[in-house]
């Protein structure tokens, strides 16, 4: 298991490191830090951390010289920004990677694999675990509130996209997220969750009834955009269904 921590002044930033961790089999996320002063002083009471995730611009100290500091112990750094400037610094400092945001899951899985294939141990270790505990995921991690709540998916009857905010409608409440649509589409691809409109995304396994241009989850009407009929249609035939 790869011991990890996450450094960032944005919670925002922080939250999707979380999320993308959550969702892999052999990464455990340890701690987050907005204030980089206090990560060197983790680490070395810390010695089985074997990764950190790294902004750049912070506001108390910059990244890469934390970046510097941390080279005496024995870590790895995958540095996070919105900066594309740095890449060859970063690399100088021998950086694993270095993530441009904002950051897919595609690229964040990708930079575990560089990590990963440095030692061929977590390489085998991966493969034999990740494919059981990919079946067995039933949550995501969101944030709301200042805080990350754990979500299951079976739960969510579908999301609606509310100006800089998303909500979240499951069996018991709503959330509101402050996740943009495509972020939380990517995110619900993989478990059979499908954007119908540009303000709303459902799970298949609720859908109740399919229109010319609209389907129920339930008793709730939800519009089919005409932009999506494509895709919608695409994913249906995908499932054995035809509109």
């Amino acid at each position: 298991m790869i011991k990890a921590i996450a450094v960032d002044d944005e919670i925002n930033a922080l939250g999707i490191i979380q999320e993308f961790c959550s969702k892999t089999a052999d990464i455990e996320l340890k701690a987050s830090f907005t204030n980089p002063l206090l990560v060197y002083s983790y680490c070395k009471k810390n010695p089985d951390t074997a990764l950190v995730f790294l902004d750049i611009q912070m506001s108390q100290l910059n990244g890469l010289k934390l970046a510097e500091s941390l080279s005496d112990l024995n870590v790895k750094i995958i540095l996070t920004t919105a900066y594309p400037n740095y890449a060859l610094v970063g690399f100088e400092l021998d950086a694993i990677d270095y993530l441009l945001k904002p950051i897919s899951f595609e690229r964040f899985e990708k930079s575990l694999n560089k990590y990963r294939t440095s030692n061929p141990h977590l390489m085998t270790t991966f493969k034999q675990q990740a494919d059981p505990l990919e079946k067995k995921e039933t949550s995501i991690f969101v944030r709301t509130n200042y805080r990350n709540i754990k979500l299951d998916l079976s739960a969510i009857h579908y999301i609606e996209g509310s100006g800089n905010y998303v909500k979240i409608h499951t069996s018991k409440k709503t959330i509101m997220s402050l996740l943009n649509m495509k972020n939380i589409e990517e995110t619900l691809k993989p478990h059979q969750f499908i954007r119908v409109h540009k303000s709303y995304i459902i799970p298949f396994h609720l859908i109740e009834m399919i229109g010319k241009d609209f389907l129920k989850v339930g008793k709730i009407k939800i519009p089919i955009g005409e932009s999506y009929k494509d895709s919608f249609t695409t994913f249906l035939k995908e499932n054995s269904l035809q509109i």
